[in-house]
């Protein structure tokens, strides 16, 4: 039984978050705007915040920025991910940044 070479195997149904926060900041950066499209990944994107990477967040909500698309939903999303993101920074710089709230023990 002949076996098809990894590369070739299909895609999984549902892209990944980084996937999609590349296809939007390369679209984005093409000033191309699609406001079904980038309201489906903003809503697909909200839930999924939590389980990837500040890189991949943050360069997800720069395309939405740059696409002039805005969803309350995941700016709320955002701002509850990057909350307790540990710093490598100065810590009193850190704090400040979130209106003096302290999430260092």
């Amino acid at each position: 039984m002949p076996v098809s070479p990894p590369h070739l195997t299909p895609f999984s149904r549902y892209p990944t978050l980084k996937a999609l926060a590349n296809i939007c900041y390369c679209l984005a950066d093409l000033n191309y705007y699609h406001e079904a499209m980038y309201g489906t990944v903003a809503a697909a994107a909200a839930g999924r915040l939590a389980g990837c990477t500040p890189r991949t967040a943050a360069r997800l909500m720069w395309a939405l920025a740059r696409a002039r698309h805005y969803s309350p939903q995941l700016m709320a999303a955002y701002a509850a991910a990057v909350r307790c993101v540990p710093c490598r920074c100065i810590r009193s710089l850190h704090c400040s940044v979130f209106a003096g709230e302290s999430c260092h023990p």
